[in-house]
Formats: structure tokens, C-alpha cells, sequence
């Protein structure tokens, strides 16, 4: 895995260790359970965000929630389980097939990790995924990995903790 990219969520997660804010992580994922959730999904997870996931799960911070695994696992009926959340808003037409559910903006639009823009490292870019997204296909590229999509949306929290 590049280390930069696992480094960014790292540091990411050091930066909101050290404000007053509570963090909640779900439970550190297992290979096997990554593996079940991308074959139900049939799409491969970037190496950053299956990082993530054996780290941390899922994280909440400062109102922010990133989608990841949770302890029912695959029986997960709803946020923050990437799978139940992705398997949703595809059968409404809100993502494509090649897109990974990873956040919600709490406005309207949903941010995904669009595996059909994969680079030669496996890493999806981060788009923001218009509400009309079944009609227009809208999409707004924000980022060129979870990592970096991470780290900018932490760091951005902590910005506006300090206003």
C-alpha cells in the first residue's frame, strides 16, 4: 500500500485525537469481512479505505460521518455500514454500480469512492454525487483518494471547531 495515503488517515486521526471533540470508530474490520462486503458489491475497495477499515471501522467526529463496517457486519440494516448504505442509494439510482457510498453531505448530495476512475494504484477518486444523479449523472470530482478525502474533511472540522 502507499504509505502516504495510510499516513494521511493516520495523521488525520492524530489531528482529531488532540481537540476536545469525542471520536467514535466502529469495530476494526477483518480481511474476510472486507472481502464478503466487495463481492456483495462486486467492486474492490481502494487500498486506503480498506486501511480505514481495519483501523477504525467507521468514524464519527465533529458531526462528520465516514461509512465503513459495523458490528453486524453483514446484517447491517443501516448508517454508518458502507454495504447497507451503498446497496440503498444504488437501488434508488443515487450511485452507480462502480461507486462506493463513504459519506453523506447531510444536504442533500452523497460522496462515493468512483471505482470506474480508478488509478493505476487502485485508488478511486472521491466524487460528490449530485441529488439528480439518476437523471443528470452529475458528479463533482473532490479528491484523488479516500485518504486525501479524509484527511481534507477532518482537517476542515477542526477548522471550524476553532471558530
Amino acid at each position: 500500500m502507499n504509505k502516504l495515503q495510510e499516513n494521511l488517515i493516520d495523521k488525520a486521526y492524530r489531528m482529531a485525537l488532540q481537540t476536545d471533540e469525542k471520536i467514535h470508530t466502529g469495530n476494526p474490520a477483518e480481511h474476510t469481512l472486507i472481502a464478503e462486503i466487495e463481492k456483495e458489491l462486486d467492486t474492490r475497495f481502494p487500498l486506503s479505505y480498506i486501511h480505514f477499515l481495519i483501523k477504525y471501522g467507521n468514524l464519527s467526529f465533529f458531526g462528520e460521518t465516514f461509512y465503513g463496517t459495523t458490528q453486524k457486519g453483514m446484517q447491517a440494516t443501516s448508517a454508518p455500514s458502507v454495504l447497507f448504505v451503498t446497496k440503498n442509494n444504488r437501488a434508488l439510482g443515487q450511485l452507480s454500480e462502480r461507486m462506493i457510498a463513504i459519506k453523506s453531505s447531510g444536504y442533500g448530495p452523497i460522496f462515493a469512492i468512483d471505482m470506474s476512475e480508478a488509478d493505476q494504484y487502485g485508488e478511486g477518486k472521491i466524487v460528490e454525487v449530485a441529488l439528480g444523479y439518476k437523471i443528470t449523472g452529475e458528479k463533482k470530482v473532490l479528491a484523488n483518494s479516500f485518504a486525501e478525502f479524509f484527511y481534507s474533511e477532518i482537517e476542515n472540522a477542526i477548522e471550524d471547531l476553532n471558530e
